[in-house]
């Protein structure tokens, strides 16, 4: 089921949305399944493949600042 919400998401192109389900199952793998760490590098691969297809790791920064100063300003 997952996979299948994963494969609309991205049919549907909205990277942000896609990006923060990702981070979520990973989230929810870490903490409710500590013992599937095969299925939570799945989902980590996955994430990688996204970052490499849009450069996520350049607006790392960028993005960690303008999330700080909405939440702090």
């Amino acid at each position: 089921m997952i996979d299948e919400g994963l494969e609309v998401l991205q049919a549907s192109m909205h990277v942000p949305m896609l990006l923060g389900a990702v981070c979520q199952i990973v989230l929810f793998l870490q903490e409710r399944l500590p013992d599937a760490p095969r299925l939570e590098q799945k989902y980590r691969a996955f994430y990688d493949a996204l970052d490499k297809e849009f450069g996520l790791s350049r607006y790392r920064t960028d993005l960690k600042e303008g999330i700080q100063k909405a939440i702090f300003p």
